[in-house]
């Protein structure tokens, strides 16, 4: 009883830890300050504009997190 109870908590345990390491790598981070998504595109408009134009043409439109522009924080397709 006591070996099934340990075994049964230890994959409960796994289970939520695995579940909350899946929703940074899928979402980034959980919240953004305000404002910063726009001092990055202008920072990188002004700092490297070949590079920012690349991104922007192959960004997804609207942009409105990492993943619209930077292919690894997009989460993996299914």
């Amino acid at each position: 009883m006591g070996r099934c109870t340990s075994i049964l908590a230890f994959a409960c345990f796994s289970l939520l830890l695995i579940a909350s390491t899946a929703k940074e790598v899928q979402g980034g981070p959980p919240s953004l300050p305000a404002g910063f998504m726009e001092k990055h595109i202008e920072q990188m408009k002004k700092e490297r504009p070949g590079q920012y134009q690349r991104l922007l043409a192959a960004a997804r439109q609207p942009i409105t997190d990492c993943g619209s522009c930077h292919v690894q924080a997009r989460r993996p397709s299914k």
